[in-house]
């Protein structure tokens, strides 16, 4: 049977867009950037992630900055890029995402800026769990390594915990599995008060795909 073709850039395309990215972001002002995501596992992982976006954070992002932003950018895709802002209502309030969508070398590639975490929430929330790393030529923030599995273990439905989440969860915990604070984690979901919908998310992932998260006694117990 032929594998399916992964429509995932290689980080050999994404990075530069990232480093475009935040170097143009932070240089127009934006100082509370912040790196999230698949990218945010990547930045301390030796072998980065293929991925279809790059998510970043930030609540100083403005629609001029998405224009500029996309112009920029236009030297990487082989189409011309498009942008879109998207604005839905959460149980917090309104939560935006600005997006740049892109095709490079046969790879669809997004932007995506959101100005909201966890389902609507402030970006404010997750200060305590930021540290800098130097990663692929830059000074990146990011959340810490326990935030990460936080935020990866509280998707909120329908998407909840897919088996592909769910692959490189695993991939990271065992990346970092000797340095992990796992009763933190179990402290950072008590304060974001996700932790029953982990417990949802990690039965759901077992009764679907009969997969567990490594460590989902210490999540969920």
């Amino acid at each position: 049977m032929r594998r399916p073709t992964d429509i995932r850039a290689p980080p050999a395309l994404w990075i530069p867009v990232l480093r475009e990215s935040h170097a143009f972001l932070r240089g127009s002002g934006v100082g509370d950037l912040l790196l999230f995501g698949s990218q945010a596992m990547s930045a301390y992982m030796r072998y980065p992630l293929r991925s279809k976006d790059i998510d970043l954070v930030s609540t100083q992002i403005r629609p001029q900055f998405l224009d500029e932003l996309t112009k920029r950018l236009s030297r990487f895709s082989e189409t011309s890029p498009k942008n879109t802002v998207m604005t839905r209502v959460t149980d917090y309030g309104l939560a935006r995402t600005y997006s740049v969508y892109m095709k490079m070398r046969g790879y669809p590639l997004i932007v995506e800026i959101s100005d909201t975490v966890l389902d609507g929430r402030n970006p404010k929330i997750l200060r305590p769990y930021i540290r800098t790393v130097r990663r692929w030529g830059m000074e990146i923030h990011a959340p810490t390594p326990e935030a990460i599995v936080a935020l990866r273990l509280s998707f909120s439905p329908p998407e909840r915990i897919s088996r592909l989440n769910a692959i490189r969860l695993n991939r990271f915990i065992r990346t970092w599995e000797r340095k992990l604070d796992f009763k933190g984690i179990r402290k950072i979901l008590g304060e974001w008060g996700t932790s029953e919908l982990v417990r949802d998310n990690l039965k759901e992932l077992h009764d679907r795909h009969k997969m567990r998260v490594l460590h989902d006694g210490d999540y969920s117990g």
